[in-house]
Order: C-alpha cells, then structure tokens, then sequence
C-alpha cells in the first residue's frame, strides 16, 4: 500500500471543526464533493488542512472492500471454556481451526496462545476480557473471531509487546466496540456492525481499524498509529483526543481542542479478505480546493 505525502483524511461528504488546534495533512474528497466541505464556524482559529479533489478517489471501493470482508470460518476442533481468576495462567496450542464458547479473563491473568508459525483461526462466542492480557506466542498469525461479545476493562490487553501483524481481531456483534484508558489491542481490527468508541487514549496501536458501522468516536487521549477505513461512518473527534495515522470516512466531526496528525506508517498489508491490486490510499490529488 502506498502512504500519500501528508494525507490525514479521506472523506465522502462533510467536516466540521470547532475548536481543533491542529491538523497535519491533507483532506482528499471525490471531484462531486462541492468546495464547501468545511464547515468552520466564524471564529474559528486553528490550522485549515487543504482540500484536494481527486478524479481517482472513487469512495464505493471502500463500501465494497467492507462489504465483503468475510464471516468467521467454520471450525473443526471444540475445546473448554477458559475462566481465569486470581493468578491464574494459562497456555493454550491454537492451531488450524479452533472453537471455544467463551474465554474469560479476571483479576489481572494472563492467556498465552501459542500459534507456531502459520495462520490460525480461534473462534469465540464471548471474549470477556474485564483484567488480564491475551499473549501471542509464535511467529505465525491469529486471526480471532469473536461473534457475539467482546468486552474489555482494566488494563487489559491483546498482543500488547507483539508485532502488529501477527493478530487481526473481528468482532461481529452488535454491542459498542468500546476500548478506554489503558487498554492496548496491537494489530488490526474488523468491527462489523457495532459503534466504535475510543476513550482515554486506549485503543488500537498500529494497524487497521476497518469498520461497516455508522459510529466512530475518539475522546481525550492520544491514539497512534491506526489506518481508519470507515466508509460508512460519521465520525467524532473530541475532548483534546489527538490521532496519528490515516482516516477514512463518511463525515468527520472534529472539535474541543483535538489534533489530527499525519503519520507515515509502515506498509502493512490489509489483513481482511482480497483488496487485489487496489491502493487504499491515494498517492496524489488532482486539484486543489481553495
């Protein structure tokens, strides 16, 4: 994937920003997208990001790269329930297709999955992380499908001193994705229907965030190293939230002194379904909104 010079933005219809102290980067819209995309109200003081026009931005490649990123994959092995309390620790071999009902992580335990050095497939029901931290051993790639709750507290994390390829989470259910505070998930999400919301500075380090719903939310604290793909979604920048990274989306709201920064991130392949040979990101605009 090419990274474009300074683009923070891709966007399909309009922004508002009320209140942002910066903003790095270029905002890249399709050539129907009229010249008053910004909304900026009379007494605003911050720093106006350029707009370009692109002939090349067709904005349904992204709806449909969403649309058709898969459902889990059908299993061939069940294995227990995992309830971890107290100091409890646990290795567990994931290999090929694996099913467990419900993984439950309590009062600061810690789950190793060891996945050697191919692509394994966990599926889930319920992935209850209220305090502990799921550790990815191998060099390989999880792929963790978690298909009706997802719920994390604390400080917990997943793959948090892993690299950021080695774990793609995809949740399908339809309660908010939430991640606040100290909570670190290091690789790539899917969020397939439900809202998104980041508080606090907890969320997703260095890889995609690739969304089908209608809801992101950023709240306070900073969020690094992410590449939004939401096509579908309006998006909401508050509370002094400041984001490094790439951001595509239907509206963006920004406001309350937040900061938006274009950061040159690694290439990192799209770890959901086939992009074939499209760029997700535009390298160069066409023309210039004054």
């Amino acid at each position: 994937m090419d990274q474009p010079s300074e683009q923070s933005f891709k966007i399909n219809g309009g922004a508002q920003m009320s209140g942002i102290s910066s903003s790095q980067g270029h905002i890249y819209v399709n050539n129907s997208i009229s010249n008053d995309l910004l909304d900026l109200p009379n007494n605003y003081k911050g720093i106006v990001p350029k707009v370009h026009q692109s002939s090349v931005f067709d904005y349904s490649v992204y709806e449909s790269l969403i649309d058709t990123i898969p459902e889990a994959p059908d299993y061939d092995t069940v294995l227990s329930n995992i309830n971890l309390k107290g100091s409890d620790k646990k290795s567990v071999r994931i290999g090929g297709n694996i099913f467990i009902n419900t993984v439950s992580l309590q009062s600061n335990t810690t789950l190793n999955l060891e996945i050697g050095s191919g692509v394994s497939n966990l599926i889930v029901n319920t992935l209850d992380l209220s305090n502990g931290h799921i550790i990815i051993q191998g060099n390989g790639v999880l792929n963790l499908y978690v298909k009706d709750s997802f719920e994390i507290g604390s400080s917990s994390t997943i793959n948090s001193d892993g690299s950021v390829e080695t774990m793609n989470l995809s949740y399908y259910g339809s309660s908010d994705f939430a991640i606040s505070g100290g909570q670190k998930i290091k690789g790539s999400v899917y969020v397939k229907q439900a809202s998104v919301k980041f508080t606090a500075g907890g969320g997703l380090h260095g890889g995609y965030l690739a969304t089908n719903s209608n809801s992101v939310s950023f709240s306070g604290g900073t969020f690094s190293e992410m590449i939004m793909i939401a096509p579908k979604a309006d998006v909401s920048v508050t509370g002094g939230a400041e984001i490094n990274g790439v951001m595509l989306a239907k509206t963006y709201d920004g406001g309350g002194g937040t900061s938006i920064q274009f950061q040159n991130l690694s290439v990192i392949t799209f770890p959901f379904g086939n992009t074939s040979d499209t760029d997700l990101i535009i390298k160069s605009p066409t023309s210039e909104i004054k």
